[in-house]
């Protein structure tokens, strides 16, 4: 590989000394990505960890875009013209490695990915995964968009906990979506049989699939799944995400002895003062017997032209829901028809 020259601006203005990086493995056999490339970057220009990059770039130290340094879903480094980062397709054929590790060793490397599990195959997920900011990550079954006819199956049966305040607190996780990331679930069949009965982790994440910052969004498409835990929360920082549901059924898992009643949308109230929530798309969602939507002012759904706080309270918009441009003095947004 030739030698790359990185050319670094502190505080505005281009030093007279360029870093010369020798052999930087930014693309190694076309499998190394984003992040290894950052930090590749940072290591040969001896910058510190502090240096701020979100993944995908190395920020310039004035501020300024057009000096940032870019580098693209193949490991090239880009200047002046960050180019949209191509969707990295995958299929998955090794069932004997945990799902959760073999998602998260493609996160490292690539920001937009889109994996693929073969017809009647069966996964176990386990490990927690970090969906990152600006990547998203699509987990697509294979077969027909009818639930009845699911075949790809993953299983979620370890218990997990983390000690807080030297007690023991159960932690679900399997995912967190961080700032503007994006999980996408198609044509699976969830089935987690946890079954821990332990005080829930008041630190963060109270469900399998989890939001964590403004932006970040989970799809549950034409999938079922069967829980003993909430499916998915809108946990951790103080952010606004977005959790959608399209011809989805969750029920309680027959296994379940542990509860009376589990979530599909839940809000955790641990150390964060109780300020996040979100956006509930809820479309053509089937909840079995003890489950429900956690009834919570910090989750809006919106379904069927329906806006409203409360699944079901009857505030409707006989028109395509729009927001004015106009904020009211109060700080409202107005919605719909405003005077």
């Amino acid at each position: 590989m030739k030698n790359l020259v990185i050319i670094l601006m502190i505080t505005g203005l281009l030093l007279s000394n360029t870093v010369i990086a020798n052999d930087i493995d930014v693309n190694q056999d076309g499998q190394t990505g984003i992040p290894e490339a950052i930090y590749s970057l940072k290591v040969a220009a001896g910058m510190s960890e502090s240096v701020p990059s979100n993944r995908h770039s190395l920020d310039a130290a004035d501020g300024d875009p057009k000096d940032a340094l870019y580098v693209d879903n193949d490991g090239k480094i880009i200047i002046k013209n960050k180019l949209e980062i191509k969707r990295y397709d995958v299929t998955l054929t090794n069932t004997e490695i945990d799902l959760g590790k073999q998602l998260q060793d493609l996160l490292r490397k690539y920001q937009n990915i889109r994996v693929q599990l073969p017809e009647n195959s069966t996964w176990t997920w386990n490990q927690t995964i970090s969906v990152y900011e600006d990547h998203t990550l699509q987990i697509w079954g294979t077969g027909t968009t009818d639930v009845n006819t699911i075949s790809v199956t993953i299983n979620m049966t370890e218990q997990k906990y983390r000690v807080v305040g030297g007690i023991e607190n159960r932690y679900p996780a399997r995912s967190q979506v961080f700032k503007n990331g994006h999980l996408y679930i198609r044509l699976v069949h969830v089935v987690e049989t946890i079954n821990d009965d332990r005080p829930i982790n008041r630190e963060k994440h109270t469900a399998l699939f989890s939001t964590y910052d403004d932006g970040a969004r989970i799809d549950f498409l034409f999938s079922k799944a069967w829980t003993t835990e909430n499916l998915c929360c809108f946990g951790g920082g103080r952010g606004f995400g977005h959790i959608s549901f399209g011809h989805t059924y969750h029920y309680m898992n027959d296994s379940c002895t542990v509860r009376d009643t589990v979530y599909s949308v839940s809000t955790d109230n641990g150390w964060d003062f109780d300020s996040q929530g979100g956006i509930v798309s809820n479309h053509l969602i089937t909840q079995g017997k003890a489950v429900e939507f956690q009834r919570d002012p910090k989750i809006k759904y919106l379904y069927g032209g329906v806006i409203s706080e409360l699944p079901g309270d009857g505030a409707y918009v006989d028109a395509p829901l729009h927001i004015q441009g106009n904020i009211l003095s109060e700080g409202d947004i107005c919605i719909g028809k405003c005077d």
